[in-house]
């Protein structure tokens, strides 16, 4: 019984160098992915913004087009977009991707019923 315990300590320490690798991988992962909705949320929520802004000053909005929904996506998208951001800053790196892509969601659905695509 003795002799096999050097084997299953040695065992258990390559299990926790691989758990340790494991979870650098995937928040190796996780921060690029949330370099990749860093570049492009704040650039649609800020073209969304624009056309929103320019329709609501227009006594013309384009057939099929209802400011409201856009309206209230954008709003949730950059609710969205401040969660990510300080769950970053809170080494919440996890929280602050699954916020960013549901912010891109929300800005998303909003380009499209402004018909922006």
């Amino acid at each position: 019984m003795l002799a096999a315990a050097p084997a299953v300590l040695t065992e258990a320490k390559g299990l926790a160098s691989a758990a340790a690798a494991k979870k650098d991988e995937v928040m190796k992962a996780l921060i690029s992915e949330l370099t990749g909705l860093s570049a492009s949320v704040p650039q649609l929520v800020t073209s969304v913004k624009t056309r929103v802004e320019a329709l609501s000053k227009t006594r013309w909005v384009p057939k099929g087009v209802d400011l409201a929904a856009p309206r209230s996506g954008l709003g949730d998208a950059t609710v969205l977009w401040d969660k990510a951001q300080s769950a970053f800053q809170s080494n919440h790196v996890a929280d602050a991707v699954t916020a960013a892509k549901d912010a891109k969601a929300n800005a998303e659905a909003a380009a499209a019923a402004l018909k922006m695509n």
